[in-house]
């Protein structure tokens, strides 16, 4: 049960590790200077436009609306990623300190 209640604690730990990293990193925009982002952003824009000049003038504002909740939607879901993999890894460093090695006295 001790184990139990260390990993619990522990969680907690790296949840709030997980959260500051998250803001560096996401913050910083380190993965928008790829160029692959770059070119798939250039080219997301390019439909965008080409979708509003399609519009009416009086609904040009649904795809500006629909722009912000993809854009909105997309980064819940890196957020999730992100914390998910790295509670992940921290969990596993965890197990992988606590637990007792092959052929170890236990």
């Amino acid at each position: 049960m001790v184990l139990a209640r260390d990993l619990e604690a522990s969680k907690r730990d790296f949840e709030e590790v997980a959260d500051t990293l998250f803001a560096h990193r996401f913050n910083g925009h380190v993965f928008r200077k790829s160029d692959d982002y770059q070119e798939k952003s250039k080219i997301l824009e390019g439909l965008i436009n080409d979708i509003r000049e399609l519009l009416p003038d009086d609904q040009k504002h649904l795809l500006n609306k629909y722009d912000d909740t993809v854009a909105s939607m997309e980064a819940i879901t890196e957020e999730f990623a992100y914390k998910a993999g790295f509670m992940d890894a921290m969990v596993m460093l965890y197990q992988i300190r606590t637990e007792p090695k092959v052929g170890e006295d236990t």
